[in-house]
């Protein structure tokens, strides 16, 4: 049986989701543009392994009415250690900082207790302009190890 995403906060700025093992949070947006951009994300994500080794793959882009956002950064986070680009998720999908444009983070599950994929989407076209905020210092701090 398919599990439904369920939206499970909605707000002006931020929505968060949920569908099964996997997350995501969209950031900078109204709440109903929000909604689909979560949904249509957490609905193509995908099981990759063999036997009880795997990960969940989240999509290489993300299209809906309105946008298609393309995926800026990917990679593992540790539970076990803290890092540059895990401080700037946190303060981002809390709402500390601001970002100049829709950003959509995805969090899959791994077969490793101890880590989690981590997925950041921009809208097509605002790539570099992600870059270029994040290294300007406006996103808080500056995040050199982002790309």
């Amino acid at each position: 049986m398919e599990e439904m995403t369920a939206i499970v906060e909605s707000e002006f700025g931020r929505v968060k989701g949920i569908n099964g093992d996997n997350s995501a949070v969209c950031v900078g947006t109204d709440a109903m543009m929000g909604d689909r951009v979560v949904e249509e994300a957490l609905d193509n994500v995908t099981w990759s392994g063999s036997g009880y080794r795997g990960s969940y793959k989240s999509p290489s882009e993300v299209s809906t009415r309105d946008y298609t956002f393309v995926k800026a950064s990917s990679g593992w986070h540790s539970s076990m250690e803290s890092s540059e680009q895990s401080k700037f998720i946190n303060r981002l999908t809390r709402g500390d900082i601001k970002s100049p444009f829709p950003v959509l983070v995805m969090f899959t599950a791994t077969s490793n207790v101890c880590s989690q994929g981590v997925s950041v989407y921009v809208p097509e076209g605002e790539e570099g302009a992600m870059k270029e905020w994040i290294a300007s210092g406006q996103s808080g701090e500056r995040y050199a190890n982002i790309q």
